[in-house]
């Protein structure tokens, strides 16, 4: 059986290095080397879309076991050591996954998943949010982003997306304020087109969980680590 922990996201403790390491570069009115400017006081925020309905895996994805714990419990502890809050919306099989979550987690919930797609998702989370928000946006058919390459895309300033050998993968980073605009006219993908490329060496952020050969094969992997 899966082992679920409580997480105190909001905790100082847990994330204060890692926000001190960035905050006193980036977070007064400081203009990022793509040009964008990330003004006093914004949020940071870490969003996991997980409505789809997982039928190439034949299990809902959010719930694959991961050295015990389920795979989004993964997911919220990555983004957590950096960000002030974790949403994540959900569609297929909501009532079971919530049941895992930490109370701190803020959850939309996308009835219409079988007849949407992410985008749609995505911006129904963040219309929730301040138009002043950053946001970290991951799938969660994806390996959880280590925290170092939450950094490199931090650093870069939003919107940014990170890139292994000149190929965009997840997690993405992005602004409110200007990216509900712009998905309201076309995809993630579209709005991201002029977004800064964040080269790394991680080619975790170009692998896929869409399969049980997929999974097997990225699990194998992560033991290895």
């Amino acid at each position: 059986m899966m082992e679920v922990q409580k997480l105190d996201l909001l905790g100082p403790l847990n994330r204060s290095v890692n926000v001190l390491e960035v905050a006193f570069v980036m977070w007064r009115d400081y203009k990022s080397p793509g040009g964008h400017v990330i003004t006093q006081g914004s949020r940071v925020v870490g969003l996991v879309l997980a409505a789809g309905g997982s039928s190439r895996m034949s299990h809902p994805k959010p719930l694959l076991d991961l050295r015990g714990s389920p795979l989004i419990i993964h997911h919220i502890e990555a983004l957590s050591k950096l960000c002030d809050e974790v949403h994540i919306v959900l569609g297929y099989n909501h009532e079971e996954v919530l049941r895992i979550l930490p109370s701190e987690v803020i959850v939309t919930i996308n009835s219409q998943w079988s007849d949407t797609h992410p985008r749609e998702s995505l911006l129904m989370a963040l219309k929730r949010l301040e138009s002043s928000d950053l946001v970290f946006v991951t799938p969660v058919d994806v390996p959880p982003a280590p925290l170092k390459e939450l950094k490199r895309l931090y650093t870069m300033g939003a919107p940014a997306v990170l890139s292994h050998k000149g190929i965009d993968g997840h997690p993405v980073f992005i602004n409110t304020e200007h990216a509900i605009p712009g998905l309201s006219k076309g995809t993630l993908r579209e709005y991201l087109v002029r977004a800064n490329r964040t080269p790394t060496d991680w080619s975790g952020c170009l692998c896929n969980l869409n399969t049980p050969q997929q999974w097997e094969t990225w699990c194998s992997q992560f033991e290895e680590h």
